[in-house]
């Protein structure tokens, strides 16, 4: 048995997450790029903090999602549950690779129709650990 974790991690322009329209706004297009490979998500908490915004989101097979927006412009989706020994993982490095692929391309195209301007992702990470 083990409890799996998966990070992802965006930079994108500090002012494009600086106020409460645009944080739902960017919430809205990971949820939904998310929901691709995790079906139903719902808010299950979500409050500013000193540093910016956090937002705890669930699945029906009790994954959380914690979503956390940095006033720095850094937004990280860490995805955690856990697995039984003769369970399969719920998502794979390619799976990870994709949610990651489809959550940037969304925010650029999302910043790019609501800006007008073209604010490229500007630091990528994709990471994902086990732990026994």
């Amino acid at each position: 048995m083990a409890a799996n974790t998966v990070l992802l991690d965006f930079s994108i322009e500090p002012s494009r997450i600086a106020d409460e329209a645009s944080r739902k706004d960017m919430l809205k297009v990971i949820k939904e790029n998310l929901e691709k490979y995790f079906g139903n998500l719902k808010i299950i908490y979500d409050m500013l903090v000193d540093d910016g915004y956090l937002c705890i989101l669930s699945d029906n097979s009790a994954t959380i999602f914690t979503i956390r927006f940095f006033n720095e412009g850094l937004i990280t989706i860490n995805i955690e549950y856990w697995k039984k020994e003769d369970e399969s993982q719920r998502i794979s490095f390619e799976v990870c690779k994709n949610i990651f692929s489809q959550v940037s391309h969304s925010i650029s195209i999302r910043l790019v129709s609501n800006y007008k301007k073209n604010k490229k992702i500007t630091h990528i990470l994709c990471s994902a650990r086990s732990s026994l």
